[in-house]
Order: C-alpha cells, then structure tokens, then sequence
C-alpha cells in the first residue's frame, strides 16, 4: 500500500488531502459517539490545548462498556468498506467534507482553519474493497481565497490507496474519522 501525502504550503497555510496511511489504531471499532469524543480529544491536543480530564474518564467509561458489550455479542464490527458508504462526510471540526456518490465519482472540499480563508477542492473516482479505498483524481487540487475566488495554487494530486473502515456513521479514511451529514 503506498503513503501518499500531499502537503501543499500556500501563503503559511498548509492542508493535507485525505490521502495519507496512519494507524488507525482502536477507532475503528469504537461507536461513533466514542470515535468522536477521541477525535475532539485529538483535535485539543494538537491545538496545544489542556484536554478536561471529564473527557478523558468519559473515553475510559465508553471503552469499558463497549469492551463488555462486545465480548456479550461474540460478534465483531463489520469494519468493511465494501458497504454502502456513498454519501457525503464531514469531519468533526467540520473543515473537511468528503463526497462519495454511488456512481464512484465524489469530490473533497477543506476550508481553512485560521489566517487568511482558503478552500480547497479536488474530484476524484472512487472505489472500496475491503478494508481500503482508491482514490483516481481527475481534477487538480485547487486553493481558491474565499473573499476574491481567485485560484491562488493549482496541483496534480498522486492517485493512490490508503485504509479505510466504517462502523455505524463513522466512516474512517487513512485514520481520519468523517461523519455521516
């Protein structure tokens, strides 16, 4: 499976398109409500913010009932992404939306976060077997300034392959959790 980040620095701004392998770790089996709480936890944390420790009981509490309510089921998560996932997704921070239409075709939109107001948008096809999705972008990745709607960045994305899972209305691209809008 290849690593594709893309990391395009503009004017101090950088952004990073959905595409990039990373752990995805114990999440993907969470409920969306204990994904979410881990995602804000995450999101704080990387601000440089103090995280209550409430939240963090609150994770522990979650995990501890979800481990009994698992092991009284026998049965595991189906994590596939060979599911219906066609929709459209959006972050917890709601900065990025991820648009995946039944037809393979989908497009992915991030605005922003601080400084000047950026937004970003590619198209891609799609596709997903198993536990991995394929993105083939055919637009290039364009940063538009809100204020003027002028492409300021234009770039060819690497297509490529990176994990994916989905449980519940959690859909988890490359380690990054998107809810069901």
């Amino acid at each position: 499976m290849k690593n594709n980040n893309l990391f395009v620095y503009t004017r101090g701004i950088s952004a990073s398109l959905i595409l990039g392998l990373v752990s995805i770790g114990q999440a993907v089996a969470d409920s969306a409500q204990l994904t979410m709480m881990k995602d804000q936890i995450r999101q704080i944390e990387q601000m440089g913010g103090q995280v209550p420790q409430s939240m963090y009981d609150m994770v522990k509490q979650l995990e501890k009932i979800e481990s009994k309510e698992g092991k009284k089921s026998g049965k595991p998560a189906n994590l596939s992404c060979s599911q219906d996932i066609s929709g459209t997704w959006v972050s917890s921070g709601r900065d990025q939306t991820v648009i995946l239409n039944s037809n393979g075709t989908g497009n992915f939109v991030q605005k922003s976060v601080g400084g000047e107001a950026y937004t970003s948008r590619v198209k891609y096809n799609w596709s997903a077997s198993g536990r991995n999705i394929t993105f083939n972008y055919t637009s290039d990745l364009e940063y538009t300034h809100q204020e003027t709607g002028k492409v300021t960045y234009k770039a060819k994305p690497a297509s490529g392959t990176v994990a994916c899972s989905f449980a519940e209305n959690v859909l988890n691209i490359g380690g990054v959790p998107f809810y069901r809008q």
